[in-house]
């Protein structure tokens, strides 16, 4: 398995980079594609088959989303019910956009959805 997955960032979608060295994983930009899934597939496939591998005792998302659509949504959803199934100690690391419409509630839906996953809220002016 490859130490890392990288994403470089496109015009819909965000930066996706999964460090195994760091066991920092982050999610950066904005996504609005309307076929995430053909997209995002290989993000979670790699982070199911990651899991598999010896136990994993703790790691970091960081999350500074400028914007994303619905469908973005169901992604985000998988990536946590992978986190969660595995019983992984995450913190979840959601950088809130003051110019954002919905930044903060969007965080604390999948905090209320995903209790077991150390949510953090932080303030953050810029994604970058």
């Amino acid at each position: 398995m490859q130490n890392r997955f990288f994403m470089q960032a496109g015009e819909h979608t965000p930066c996706i980079d999964f460090n195994l060295e760091t066991m920092t994983f982050r999610i950066e930009g904005s996504s609005f594609v309307e076929l995430p899934s053909v997209i995002y597939s290989k993000t979670i496939n790699w982070l199911e088959v990651f899991l598999k591998s010896p136990p994993i005792s703790s790691l970091q998302l960081n999350l500074k989303l400028a914007y994303f659509n619905t469908n973005f949504r169901y992604v985000l959803f998988d990536i946590f019910t992978v986190l969660s199934q595995k019983q992984i100690k995450a913190t979840i690391n959601w950088h809130i956009m003051p110019d954002i419409a919905d930044s903060k509630e969007d965080g604390e839906f999948f905090h209320e959805c995903f209790p077991e996953l150390g949510f953090r809220f932080i303030e953050s002016n810029t994604i970058g």
